[in-house]
């Protein structure tokens, strides 16, 4: 590191800056793009969002309207230094995820051959690999249609375009994503599930890393971005009933027990770790402490 990171109260990371940011195209704008998008124009950085639909972005970017998957509008972007790739697919299909992580993915390389290309991936490469704990150099062995196609966009990328960087996100969390702490907070959680592991990443971690990766053009391949506390969710249930529920909680939607994948492998970020970046949540309990001492929930 060429200078100390530091942490501020929303997953925010000063760092004496090894280089300029550039010019900088989002092609995903959702969740975590939009906190990127205004960090990056706080550090004086050109960005450029693309987007399918009306959707407004943040005051001072570029806005262009376009789509991965077939190509329209791309030929009217400007030439950029670095992009950030944070689509999501519109469905858990194999046939969607292939169009967004190989076809769109790469259809978006191609056409900016001399940029730096960061990944938004997930953990969900790694499937049911039994190694503890999980690190960059485990085997992804995925065990679902959609996690190997998003896998096989890994590699084509990294084959494409070597000095790619994927960072393999864990679950995010963050302001507006209340449903699991509603499921948490109202259902007793049986036995099994409560030994199963879970990891997480604060949004606001993940928006700090990502900006972190753009200044540090020196890395490259592959890292975990997770926090650095796997937890069980039956650790995070004790944690949370041991605390006061607010009441907006009680009424807050709950997530179906349906549509969480229990996997129980534990994620390292020791790799992350040790570029010198700095996470403002390294575990569930500052991240959801947080969530909790809002008034109201700020969305869904």
């Amino acid at each position: 590191m060429s200078g100390a990171a530091s942490e501020t109260p929303h997953g925010a990371v000063s760092e004496t800056p090894r280089g300029a940011i550039g010019r900088v195209l989002l092609v995903g704008t959702g969740y975590v793009g939009t906190v990127l998008a205004r960090r990056l124009l706080d550090a004086g950085a050109t960005v450029l969002g693309l987007r399918r639909s009306e959707r407004a972005l943040p005051a001072g970017v570029e806005a262009y309207r376009g789509d991965v998957i077939s190509g329209e509008g791309l030929n009217s972007l400007p030439e950029v230094e670095q992009l950030v790739y944070a689509v999501s697919p519109g469905e858990r299909s194999a046939s969607a995820y292939q169009d967004v992580y190989q076809r769109g993915l790469l259809r978006v390389a191609e056409r900016f051959p001399n940029a730096r290309v960061l990944l938004v991936s997930s953990s969900a490469v790694y499937g049911s690999a039994t190694a503890h704990p999980v690190s960059e150099s485990t085997e992804t062995e995925p065990d679902d249609e959609t996690s190997r196609e998003l896998a096989a966009g890994e590699r084509a990328l990294l084959a494409l375009r070597p000095q790619s960087v994927v960072l393999r996100a864990s679950g995010i969390y963050g302001p507006g994503r209340t449903s699991l702490l509603a499921r948490l907070a109202r259902e007793r959680l049986g036995d099994e599930e409560r030994e199963q592991v879970t990891n997480r990443i604060h949004r606001d971690d993940l928006a700090a890393c990502l900006e972190f990766f753009l200044r540090r053009r020196d890395l490259t391949g592959l890292f975990n971005a997770t926090d650095s506390f796997p937890s069980t969710w039956g650790e995070m249930q004790d944690w949370l009933l041991a605390r006061p529920v607010p009441a907006w909680l009680e009424s807050a939607p709950a997530r179906p027990s349906r549509e969480r994948r229990r996997v129980g492998r534990a994620l390292s970020n020791e790799k992350l770790l040790g570029t010198g970046f700095s996470l403002a949540y390294p575990s569930f309990r500052e991240g959801y402490a947080a969530i909790l001492a809002q008034p109201a929930p700020t969305g869904g």
